[in-house]
């Protein structure tokens, strides 16, 4: 199976991994939002798209949920999820299967609340 892994070189001249994603487009995405970053503007970093062939065996240890399945586990609130499918919504919330570190990236393009722990 063919991945799709972010990569730069960050202002510390060091190789930084942003994220492994199953489909193109969504790495498109994601490296279209952070080529855009104030931060990565300031210091010209732009993101590299790096396919990587897995192992089917690893891939069906990769655990995917919806991001409706993956908030339940959340120590947080989201208000406002920038990070997902405006046009479509529904889907992107409800019914789309995406791995943790996916809904993780997501989760940072929003805006949210972290819940007090109550340990």
């Amino acid at each position: 199976m063919i991945m799709y892994m972010l990569e730069c070189l960050n202002e510390d001249g060091q190789i930084e991994t942003n994220g492994i994603f199953f489909s193109r487009e969504n790495a498109e995405d994601r490296k279209e939002e952070l080529d855009n970053s104030n931060r990565n503007k300031k210091y010209s970093i732009k993101q590299h798209i790096k396919e990587i062939e897995t192992e089917d065996e690893l891939v069906d240890k990769i655990q995917l949920k919806t991001s409706f399945e993956w908030a339940k586990d959340c120590k947080y609130t989201i208000l406002d999820p920038d990070g997902w499918d405006r046009k479509n919504f529904k889907f992107s919330w409800y019914q789309e299967q995406i791995a943790q570190q996916e809904f993780d990236n997501r989760v940072l393009l929003s805006s949210v609340i972290y819940l007090k722990d109550e340990s």
